[in-house]
């Protein structure tokens, strides 16, 4: 979809991504040597209807990891990745361990 939209591909700095437990097709099938944005909003919670489910960031952060970003900051739902370096010393953290749990 990004091929046929490239104006708005260029310019986007941030995209928020909440496709109900298929984030990992998601970011598998972006083109990242032109779509880089500055910032992912990725929810990482299975939902369920009888409440929070398991964290499913397992299935897709190593991808984002592995084009460069890096876990900035979480919400309950969401996980928020930046390519731009750490600017201050308490947003300097290694990049987290994969901590999901499949059994939640």
């Amino acid at each position: 979809i990004l091929a046929d939209y490239p104006e708005i591909r260029n310019a986007c700095q941030l995209c928020s991504i909440d496709v109900e437990g298929h984030e990992r097709q998601v970011l598998e099938g972006i083109d990242w040597t032109s779509f880089n944005p500055t910032v992912f909003v990725v929810e990482y919670q299975e939902f369920r209807e009888d409440g929070p489910g398991a964290n499913l960031s397992c299935e897709w952060e190593p991808i984002l990891l592995e084009h460069g970003y890096t876990r900035v900051a979480e919400t309950p739902m969401n996980y928020i990745y930046s390519n731009i370096p750490p600017i201050t010393p308490e947003m300097t953290n290694e990049s987290p361990s994969l901590d999901c749990d499949p059994e939640l």
